[in-house]
């Protein structure tokens, strides 16, 4: 695994070296002995070298995510209005076969209402 140092060198990050320069090797006294930079540095280095570094892929992706949602809402609302027609056909025609029906149940009344006459005859 690749230490800070090498991250934040790849990111383009300055003044951050995993080795002091010279002037840095020799601290003066009372000065710690560690290089100056810290860890939130070479965090926000890296962290901003990684949003630069990710960020046109997440807006790409957004962009293509949004575009098929557009399309799947577009299908959708073809699909509701291709529905409405059908139910719309499906009722006219259910209304039809129930005339229907009720007709061939008037026909058959009379039929067997004619047949009853027939036989009391």
């Amino acid at each position: 695994m690749a230490s800070a140092y090498a991250i934040a060198g790849k990111l383009g990050c300055r003044g951050v070296s995993p080795r002091p320069s010279n002037l840095q090797a020799l601290p003066p006294p009372g000065c710690p002995s560690y290089p100056m930079y810290s860890d939130a540095m070479i965090q926000t280095c890296v962290k901003h070298g990684l949003q630069a570094f990710v960020q046109p892929r997440l807006d790409v992706f957004a962009e293509k995510l949004g575009d098929v949602v557009a399309s799947a809402h577009a299908e959708l609302r073809e699909l509701e209005r291709h529905l409405e027609g059908v139910e719309g056909n499906l009722f006219s025609r259910f209304a039809n076969i129930e005339v229907n029906i009720q007709m061939l149940n008037d026909g058959a009344r009379r039929a067997e209402n004619r047949e009853r006459e027939l036989n009391t005859r």
